[in-house]
């Protein structure tokens, strides 16, 4: 999420996606041949060490560059604080409708792929598990290349939840029909189409990207990819019930399978439809400063409006306030000193000033005063100038 940008993001996470998938090659025909040249528990010893040498060979080999500005180890929060932080991630509305979508549609896909395509078409059309074996490689092989087609069809952030919309319920008739109609051309067709429409899941990532600011991109992203592996185990187990309870009716267990895979794939849709698109720009503030106090970021310096280093902010919480919110510190009030002025710079007093001054028989009255009364000689008071008649 760090590394390419957003335009870019669908397509480089379908082409890692089906870099991905190639594993699941190997669980058509050759792990059908192995099982039944040995036995089931070999169908399980033989993934199970591949991926533990797959897990080795990652920790040997891959090494990420650290992040610029990474958090040092000192200021990393607790575990206690990681977890609180996840709930500003819950507390958005639109994360409720992102996950119900994620929790079936690649469950959809894994739940026909890798559990019910092989005695589907073993119990209804009598195929061999090496000739299943062979549709399930196709359908595998179809779905290695649909995710990076999808990824270059992204139609862009405006159009991409009405794309997701469709190729949701494009998806449940296909596994409506499976169930209702026995054909065998459909059964083998629809699975191969059921393949190569799962490619349309990369467009989730891309969505999830966009719908969440920077700062809870990461853990948007970790709780997204658990809620699609979480749905699989969700669904193989909704969908196991409901063979057993049609069974014990004496229907068809695979038309309740389909048929629960279709009404799971319907309710993910509604639920993603009536979310709403992502959330404003006062609430991402809200939230991305609630997340922030629980996962503490370093110092950044930004410039309003731009990414040129200005001015240092010491959270995450200060810099994702708008910059025409920041209040800048209130100036330390200067100390005024009061001078003393010598008594000899003192300017005349003026009798004009005054409010007396506007009563013409009391200001007489205090000029002829002056004039009898002398000064002190260590004051130079001007006197004002006698009035006419005055002796």
């Amino acid at each position: 999420a760090r590394q390419f940008p957003a335009e870019r993001f669908a397509a480089v996470s379908g082409l890692t996606l089906g870099v991905g998938s190639l594993g699941m090659l190997l669980t058509g025909t050759p792990l059908a041949w192995l099982v039944e040249a040995t036995s089931w528990r070999t169908g399980f010893w033989a993934p199970g060490g591949v991926s533990v040498l797959s897990w080795l060979l990652t920790l040997w080999l891959v090494r990420e560059p650290p992040a610029p500005g990474a958090v040092p180890t000192s200021q990393r929060p607790s575990v206690l604080g990681a977890l609180r932080s996840y709930g500003a991630l819950f507390a958005l509305p639109h994360t409720r409708g992102i996950l119900a979508l994620a929790w079936v549609t690649y469950a959809s896909f894994i739940s026909l792929r890798g559990l019910w395509l092989g005695p589907l078409l073993i119990e209804r059309h009598g195929y061999s598990l090496v000739a299943s074996g062979n549709v399930a490689m196709l359908t595998s092989l179809v779905s290695l290349f649909s995710p990076a087609f999808f990824g270059r069809l992204d139609p862009g952030p405006t159009r991409r939840r009405g794309g997701l919309l469709g190729c949701t319920v494009l998806l449940a008739g296909l596994f409506a029909a499976i169930g209702f109609l026995h054909r065998d051309w459909l059964d083998v067709g629809g699975s191969i189409a059921v393949g190569l429409l799962s490619g349309y899941m990369v467009l989730q990532y891309a969505d999830v990207r966009s719908a969440y600011p920077a700062a809870m991109t990461g853990r948007a992203m970790a709780v997204f990819t658990m809620a699609l592996f979480l749905g699989v185990a969700l669904m193989q187990w909704v969908t196991g019930v409901a063979a057993s309870m049609a069974a014990a009716q004496g229907a068809d267990p695979y038309v309740a399978v389909m048929l629960t895979i279709a009404a799971m794939l319907g309710v993910g849709a509604l639920a993603f439809r009536l979310r709403p698109a992502r959330t404003s720009s006062l609430k991402r503030s809200k939230i991305t400063t609630l997340a922030s106090t629980a996962m503490p970021m370093p110092s950044r310096a930004r410039e309003a409006g731009s990414g040129t280093p200005t001015e240092p902010w010491g959270t995450e919480a200060k810099r994702s306030v708008p910059p025409a919110t920041r209040t800048s510190p209130k100036p330390s009030p200067k100390k005024v000193t009061l001078e003393k002025k010598p008594e000899e710079s003192m300017a005349p007093m003026k009798f004009s000033k005054s409010p007396l001054a506007t009563m013409p028989g009391l200001s007489l009255a205090l000029r002829a005063l002056a004039g009898r009364v002398a000064a002190p000689p260590s004051k130079a008071i001007q006197r004002p100038e006698p009035c006419a008649g005055t002796p």
